[in-house]
Formats: structure tokens, sequence, C-alpha cells
């Protein structure tokens, strides 16, 4: 047990930190970044490596309930800044600067349709996208080459939105 709390304690350390935050949301600190999750938690997880990934567990069930952050810094944008690439895929914009074979091959893994969109904030826009089985995947587009993907397999549109509300909020 030990252990486990040493190794999460570290994890965290290194790619972010959670405090709470009020009485229903917990303060998770991820690439300098302040974000609002549920509480409940009941594990943390965190594998290094270029993508940071730091995932939150609800239930005690293997493979189910989470809430993850991740780096998406080298996902395929299709030779483009993260925003353009992000407007292609939602069709916002006419230009077709990026590769389509990269947005087009996003829109299919992420099963791009009319649910998805785009939170827009001040400094950041979030792009969201619904998926089966309740998933939802936002990525916070922070330059035009870097973009973090936060995604659950239970929270709904609005929680996802609640998450990310300090950096999209106008």
């Amino acid at each position: 047990m030990i252990r486990f709390l040493l190794t999460a304690i570290c994890a965290l350390a290194l790619n972010g930190c959670a405090t709470t935050g009020s009485a229903d949301r917990v303060k998770v600190v991820y690439s300098g970044l302040n974000f609002y999750i549920p509480t409940g938690v009941v594990a943390v997880g965190s594998v290094g490596g270029e993508q940071g990934f730091l995932a939150f567990k609800y239930s005690t069930t293997p493979g189910e309930q989470f809430v993850a952050f991740s780096d998406e810094s080298g996902i395929d944008n299709g030779g483009c800044g993260y925003s353009a690439f992000f407007q292609q895929v939602l069709e916002l914009s006419d230009k077709s600067t990026c590769d389509q074979d990269a947005v087009n091959s996003f829109r299919i893994v992420f099963d791009v349709g009319s649910q998805s969109g785009v939170w827009q904030g001040d400094q950041y826009q979030a792009y969201y996208f619904p998926g089966d089985d309740q998933k939802f995947f936002v990525f916070l587009v922070l330059d035009d080459s870097k973009a973090i993907k936060i995604d659950t397999d239970f929270l709904d549109k609005e929680q996802m939105r609640a998450i990310v509300a300090e950096q999209v909020s106008s």
C-alpha cells in the first residue's frame, strides 16, 4: 500500500496534482492548467513518457469509470496547427490546408458527427467528440503545436465542459 501511495505521489508530482476544489469537485493541475473533476475518485494512476498520461478512477471495476488526461501533441494534425486541424475536422472552415487523409482518419476514429463541437474561450478552444458507449473526448488546444486530450467513459457533455470551464469560459 505504501509503495502504491509513493508511486501515485511521484506520478502526480511529475504530471499533475489534485486537491479538493469544492464540495463536489477536485482541482487537478495538469500541464500547468487547472481542471475540475468530480469527487469520488477511488484510484489515481499515471504513466510517464511523452504523453504524460494521468487517470482518475471512479470504480473498482477494471477499465470502467475514469477521467484521463494526456498530452496529444503527437497526434497527426495533417501538417497544420491544431486549431486549423480541428476546424477542418468539424467542417467549420472552408480552407483545406491540412492533409485530408489525416482529417478523415480523425473523423472516423473519433466518430465525428452532429453532436461534436467546440467550446470557445478567450485563450483556448476545446473541441469535443462524444463517442459510443458513453465515451467522450475533449481536445484542449493550447497552441498550434500542443493539445491536451481529456477523455472519459461515464461523464456527459455538461460534466466534461465543467472540467474545462476555467480554460474555455469567456
